[in-house]
């Protein structure tokens, strides 16, 4: 007999219910897309003390599949409180349209309209997209949503376990050609087929940083924001396990190859900052020297290649082979460009 299953009642009339059930700390929810302000609704555990059988009748027969007191309904009011108002939705949507399809003068015109509008008080309310209840506290912090491969934007984001994928969006190539004319696009792409030639798989900060080494960049004035904006052209962004946080060129899946061991994320819990293994030159050339010991034959979520030899090794060498790099408070600023 099974035991410990929930029941969950469906919030809407008809035979199906379509959108997706996710389990949270405090019951269920239904989105209505999958997006950290999307709308839903909240189904709470039934307080009342009730048991329930699940049976399979086959003919004259009757089967007890299963036993559970985990009841949950929904009856929670749904977050629709606050409908946008068609004024602010045009307006944060103009907003939105300069700023990550304009060009750097559109996004300076908007900061001078944000900030003239914000100081004369005509600023149009938007309401919180998310409400949250006593039963069900929500994180306002939208970085930390794990939307994974389902987020908008021009950035393929994976996970640990997808599989790599080969190509940009469909579209992205011809839009930003339309945006940043045939000179940029064919300076950018020989400086990232170099760059990712010689690095596959790099943070933002050194991105940027090999990047800009370019006279070439310089000179035709690629911003940050513009090499942001590029980059999904010829890599994807891994949100999570030992590559985490880092930008993989397009086709190349880092488990399956063991040198890519010096590019994994080693966090530093005594100074508090991030790199990659292959910033500190001379742990690696140990590592070179005696795989063995200091590497794994199959990658791991947790530890990917390394072994506890190695972070051990680094922990003990950190200070005096490495000197971190000061950007790594850029590391999050993409989403804001995404």
């Amino acid at each position: 007999m099974i035991k410990g299953f929930d029941i969950v009642e469906c919030p809407f009339e008809g035979d199906e219910c379509v959108l997706p059930l996710i389990k949270t700390d405090s019951g269920y929810e239904m989105r209505i897309c999958n997006r950290p302000d999307a709308k839903k609704v909240v189904a709470t555990k039934n307080k009342g003390c009730k048991g329930y059988f699940h049976l399979e009748i086959i003919g004259d027969e009757c089967k007890l599949v299963g036993y559970t007191e985990n009841m949950y309904s929904f009856v929670t009011p749904a977050d629709f409180y606050l409908p946008v108002a068609k004024e602010a939705r045009e307006f944060y949507t103009e907003i939105y349209s300069k700023m990550v399809y304009g060009d750097m003068n559109e996004c300076m015109d908007v900061a001078e309209m944000f900030d003239k509008t914000y100081k004369d008080e005509e600023m149009p309310m938007y309401p919180v997209p998310i409400i949250s209840t006593v039963e069900s506290f929500e994180n306002y912090n939208f970085k930390d949503f794990k939307g994974g491969k389902d987020r908008t934007g021009d950035t393929i984001h994976v996970g640990y376990e997808d599989e790599a994928p080969e190509n940009p969006i469909p579209g992205l190539f011809e839009r930003l050609s339309r945006l940043h004319g045939e000179d940029v696009m064919k300076l950018q792409e020989h400086l990232f087929n170099r760059l990712f030639d010689t690095h596959p798989i790099l943070r933002i900060s050194n991105i940027i940083r090999m990047f800009k080494s370019d006279e070439r960049a310089t000179e035709m004035g690629f911003s940050d924001w513009k090499i942001k904006k590029l980059l999904p052209l010829h890599a994807y962004f891994v949100d999570s396990g030992p590559w985490r946080g880092c930008w993989i060129k397009f086709g190349l899946d880092p488990k399956k190859d063991q040198s890519n061991f010096k590019y994994q994320i080693y966090d530093s819990r005594k100074s508090g900052k991030t790199f990659q293994v292959f910033e500190a030159e001379n742990v690696v050339h140990e590592v070179e020297r005696n795989r063995s010991w200091y590497l794994s034959d199959e990658p791991s979520f947790k530890m990917g290649f390394h072994t506890k030899a190695l972070l051990n090794l680094l922990r003990f060498r950190y200070e005096l082979d490495f000197h971190s790099n000061e950007e790594d408070e850029d590391e999050l600023e993409f989403e804001v460009f995404d």
